[in-house]
């Protein structure tokens, strides 16, 4: 992971999911954040992203901050990375991470995200997918329960990411 704290619990492989949850404001996002920072400098992986509480713009810039480790806007007396530093910086971004937007206004879904990330897998070499949050995801319509929806939505991507190599993170946001 990059965190020495962190590697001492546990090791990202492909192939596998790991699950994220906390309180609300627990810092779920800017962990995972870390991570895929870490992971794309140490070991340069490529990323798909579906992220929908932040917008694009608003990612690219925190993910360019972790990588140059100055703001991108002011922000008192720390010093904010150049306009030199800032285009390095989107040169990086733009490697390492492809965001999965949802342009059309069809729901988003578990296969929707499965099918670009399948995309960007096979085109680009991602070897990580993140979705944050799930809460987001529109639930299956052909299961019974809640429960049983959960169950496979879990299940598509522990094989999506067995299938294609990759180590999936999904953030669950608990209900407040």
């Amino acid at each position: 992971t990059g965190i020495p704290s962190v590697d001492d619990l546990m090791t990202i492989v492909p192939g596998q999911l790991s699950i994220i949850t906390g309180l609300p404001g627990a810092g779920k996002s800017s962990f995972i954040d870390q991570l895929m920072h870490n992971l794309a400098v140490n070991e340069n992986w490529k990323f798909a992203i579906a992220s929908f509480e932040n917008p694009c713009p608003i990612h690219i810039i925190k993910l360019s901050e972790l990588y140059i480790s100055k703001p991108f806007f002011e922000s008192g007396t720390t010093e904010r990375m150049t306009y030199e530093e800032s285009q390095k910086a989107l040169g990086w971004v733009n490697e390492h991470f492809l965001f999965l937007d949802q342009k059309d206004s069809e729901p988003t879904t578990i296969d929707s995200i499965l099918d670009r990330a399948k995309q960007a897998v096979m085109r680009l070499g991602v070897r990580g997918l993140v979705i944050d949050p799930a809460n987001f995801i529109t639930p299956v319509r052909s299961v019974e329960n809640e429960h049983q929806g959960i169950s496979l939505m879990l299940s598509r991507m522990l094989a999506f990411a067995r299938a294609h190599d990759v180590h999936i993170f999904f953030v669950a946001h608990p209900a407040k």
